[in-house]
């Protein structure tokens, strides 16, 4: 039900201001309601379709999907309408709620990652706190900035397990604002990290909101 609510709300603010749905004034956003949106998988060698569950999620419907262990992080990739020029994106918000099958064996690699069409890719990572940030058993939210106050970096082409990816990150160019901006103006590219444990689990994710202002919250 809260999510059909949040729907209604992101509509009328539309009318309201504009007599109609500007992208500039309504942020992108997936809440598996009957579908998995377009919403792939990709790593593990391969770009895959989750399986979408019609209840159990933050409420409701959510996508999942099982770790091959294959060697590498698997992430969420965003559909065609999340890209594109999204700089009116910019100094608002990313948020989504993922949640683990297991939590043992964690390992340490960028969480959401932004590419350009330039080939520039921005990553961004919880240094400070990335022990407590990995996803529980029972859904786990997050809200990340989309300025440089969250920290974002400019990947060098990070690893993808822990001892060699924390000293590349520790050493990479932190991303300016003007740097955020250019990759949201040519976005190729959303990826949001699903796996985290070192070995085979189930990955889901709900309630994606990309350009957020003021971010919807759920139970």
């Amino acid at each position: 039900m809260l999510k059909s609510v949040w729907i209604v709300v992101i509509l009328a603010i539309c009318v309201v201001n504009s007599i109609g749905c500007r992208s500039e004034e309504a942020p992108e956003f997936s809440q598996f309601i009957s579908s998995a949106e377009g919403w792939l998988t990709w790593g593990d060698s391969a770009t895959e379709e989750p399986t979408f569950h019609a209840s159990g999620g933050n409420p409701d419907g959510y996508i999942s999907m099982i770790d091959n262990v294959d060697g590498g992080a698997w992430y969420w990739l965003a559909p065609s309408n999340y890209l594109g020029d999204k700089s009116h994106f910019f100094g608002k918000h990313l948020r989504y709620d993922l949640k683990q099958s297991e939590t043992s064996n964690q390992f340490a690699t960028g969480d959401v990652w932004l590419d350009s069409t330039d080939g520039t890719r921005l990553v961004y990572f919880d240094q400070a706190n990335f022990d407590n940030s990995e996803p529980r058993t029972s859904w786990t939210s997050y809200l990340i900035k989309l300025d440089d106050t969250a920290g974002w970096k400019i990947s060098p082409g990070f690893s993808n397990d822990t001892d060699p990816f924390l000293s590349e990150w520790s050493e990479a160019t932190s991303a300016s604002n003007a740097d955020i901006r250019a990759v949201l103006t040519s976005l190729s590219g959303l990826y949001i990290r699903g796996e985290f444990i070192d070995g085979g689990d189930t990955g889901s994710l709900d309630n994606v909101f990309f350009g957020c202002r003021s971010c919807p919250e759920f139970p």
